[in-house]
């Protein structure tokens, strides 16, 4: 594990989850490269509501996220990612990205 990716500590903690969102796989809407990537993206978006700048948001390098995945460069992340914002999961918003209908994804917070 890559002690100076600030993504590592974001992953700590639990998220409930939509059972439904394995449809994006059967249906075809995303590949198994994006989903998983997807999925990463959902997790390390800012959840708390008092961050009023960065509140449903994340930044993340390619090489982070590569990182995190155990990719050895952000090149493949890279081509994901711009797949994922041309078929409409991810939204640039200046330096970070938010995740298409991000408040679906609030369930996933423990206690919601």
């Amino acid at each position: 594990m890559e002690k100076d990716n600030s993504l590592f500590k974001k992953l700590k903690g639990f998220q409930k989850a939509d059972r439904g969102r394995f449809f994006l796989l059967s249906l075809g809407k995303l590949t198994q490269e994006e989903f998983v990537l997807y999925e990463l993206c959902v997790a390390i978006t800012d959840w708390d509501r008092c961050h009023l700048d960065t509140y449903g948001t994340f930044k993340a390098t390619n090489q982070e996220l590569a990182e995190v995945l155990g990719r050895d460069a952000g090149s493949t992340i890279s081509r994901h990612k711009k797949s994922l914002m041309e078929k409409g999961f991810l939204d640039a918003q200046g330096e970070r990205l938010r995740v298409k209908d991000f408040e679906n994804w609030e369930l996933r917070k423990k206690g919601a």
